[in-house]
C-alpha cells in the first residue's frame, strides 16, 4: 500500500500497483516511488519489470529494469548504458534508441549518489523521440524538502519550467497489523518451523514496541528469523525490550552458523579441505566481531576500486573471512561464480541497511568509552 505523498495522511492509501498501472496508462512520463530502507523498493521493481514482461507484446513499450548504482554514468545515456549492460551491440543499441520505447524502471537514485535529473539530463522524451516512461525509486531518507526538481520533468520546449502534470509520485507505506499477520501466514510455510502464527503473533504483540518496529519486509524477515532465540528462556516479554541492532546481532550470527554448516555438509579435499580445516582453526563463529570490523573497515576500499558494484551477501561473508584469514585461497574466497565482473547481475540480498549496522566498527576507537558511546547512538537510531 502506498499514499500519493510524504504529507498525505495514512488513512488516504491506495494500492501501489494500481497506481503505477495509472501511471504507464496515462499521459506521466515520470514517476517517483519513495520508501524507508527495507520497505521493499527493489522487490517491487523486480516483480514490476517480471509482469510487464509477461504482457509485453510486439511493438510495446519494453520494460527495464536498471540497477542505477551499476550504471557508470546514468546521468548520461541511461538506455543505451543499460542496453550495453545487457549484451546488446552498438548496432542494435542504435536501432533500439531510435523505433523502440521503454518503461525505464531505475532502482536505488539514493545509492548512486545522485542529485541530477534523470529525466531531464538524459533528454528524454524531446521533440521527435518516441515516448519514453521513467520510473525511480529511492530512500526517503536521502532526500531534503525540497526534492521534488530532481524528478519533475520539464515542459517541452521550456526547460525552465517544471511540467507537474506529468509527474506522479508514491510513498510506501508502513505495514499494518493485517499485512503483517499475512506476510507471517506465508512465511512459516517456507521451511519447516516449530512455531506456527500464533506463537509469532503472540510474540509480536507482547513485546513492547515491535510491532512498530517491524512495519516493513526486511526489519519484519529480519524478527522472524530471530524472534524464537531472542525470547527463549524470557518469561515476561512484556518486559523485553528489543531493538533493530539486537536483531542484525542475532541475524549475523545465525547466517554465520547456516554457512558453517553448509561447509560441514560439503565433500571437500585438496586445497579446499586444507582452507576450511584452517578456516574452523581460527574460529568461523567465535571472530563474529572482528569479522563485522574489518567488513567494515573493507568496504570503503572496495567501494574506491568498484564504486558501481552491487554486492551480494555471499560477496560479504568472502570479504569478511578474506580479511579474517589471509591463509585462505583466493579462489576459494571468489569463485568463477561471484567474480567482481559477474556480480552486478547477482540478485541483492546485502541490505544497504546492515552498513548503518557496522558503522560504530568504522570509529578508531572502537572499544572505548567514546567508541561506546558511538554504539549507542546508533542503538538509540535503531529504536525508533
Amino acid at each position: 500500500m502506498a499514499k500519493a505523498s510524504l504529507q498525505a495522511p495514512d488513512n488516504t492509501l491506495f494500492p501501489l500497483t494500481g497506481k503505477v498501472r495509472d501511471f504507464l496508462s496515462g499521459n506521466f512520463q515520470v514517476m517517483l516511488i519513495l520508501g524507508d530502507s527495507g520497505a521493499g523498493k527493489s522487490m517491487f521493481n523486480r516483480h514490476l519489470e517480471n509482469e510487464l514482461s509477461k504482457e509485453y507484446k510486439c511493438g510495446g513499450r519494453i520494460p527495464s529494469f536498471i540497477n542505477l548504482p551499476a550504471i557508470e554514468r546514468p546521468e548520461k545515456d541511461l538506455i543505451a548504458e543499460q542496453l550495453r549492460t545487457d549484451r546488446f551491440s552498438e548496432l542494435q543499441v542504435q536501432e533500439l534508441e531510435r523505433h523502440r520505447q521503454f518503461i525505464l524502471i531505475c532502482d536505488g537514485y539514493d545509492e548512486s549518489q545522485l542529485t541530477s535529473n534523470l529525466h531531464t539530463t538524459n533528454l528524454l522524451n524531446r521533440f521527435g523521440q518516441r515516448n519514453t516512461k521513467l520510473l525511480i525509486t529511492c530512500r526517503t531518507q536521502y532526500l531534503g524538502p525540497d526534492y521534488r526538481g530532481r524528478f519533475v520533468p520539464s515542459a517541452a520546449g521550456m526547460y525552465n519550467r517544471a511540467a507537474d502534470d506529468l509527474f506522479m509520485e508514491a510513498v510506501i507505506a508502513p505495514f499494518s497489523k493485517e499485512q503483517i499477520e499475512d506476510y507471517v501466514e506465508r512465511y512459516i510455510p517456507l521451511e519447516p518451523r516449530t512455531w506456527v502464527k500464533k506463537d509469532y503473533m503472540d510474540k509480536l504483540e507482547t513485546v513492547p514496541n515491535l510491532m512498530d518496529l517491524v512495519k516493513n519486509p526486511f526489519l519484519l524477515t529480519l524478527c522472524l528469523e530471530a524472534l524464537p532465540d531472542v525470547v527463549k528462556g524470557k518469561s515476561n516479554l512484556s518486559r523485553l525490550h528489543i531493538t533493530r541492532v539486537q536483531l542484525y546481532d542475532n541475524f549475523v550470527w545465525r547466517w554465520l552458523g547456516v554457512n558453517k554448516r553448509r561447509l560441514q555438509d560439503s565433500k571437500l579435499s585438496g586445497d579446499k579441505l586444507v582452507a576450511y580445516e584452517g578456516l574452523m582453526e581460527d574460529g568461523f563463529e567465535h571472530t563474529r566481531p572482528s569479522f563485522v570490523t574489518r567488513h567494515a573497515h573493507r568496504c570503503p576500499s572496495l567501494s574506491l576500486s568498484y564504486p558501481f558494484l552491487s554486492i551480494t551477501l555471499r560477496t560479504v561473508l568472502s570479504l569478511i573471512i578474506a580479511s579474517s584469514f589471509p591463509r585462505l585461497p583466493s579462489y576459494l574466497l571468489f569463485p568463477p561464480s561471484l567474480s567482481l565482473s559477474l556480480s552486478l547481475s547477482l540478485s541483492l540480498f546485502y541490505h544497504l541497511s546492515i552498513d548503518c549496522y557496522t558503522l560504530p566498527a568504522l570509529d578508531p576507537l572502537y572499544g572505548t568509552p567514546f567508541g561506546r558511546l558511538s554504539r549507542s547512538f546508533i542503538n538509540f537510531i535503531y529504536t525508533r
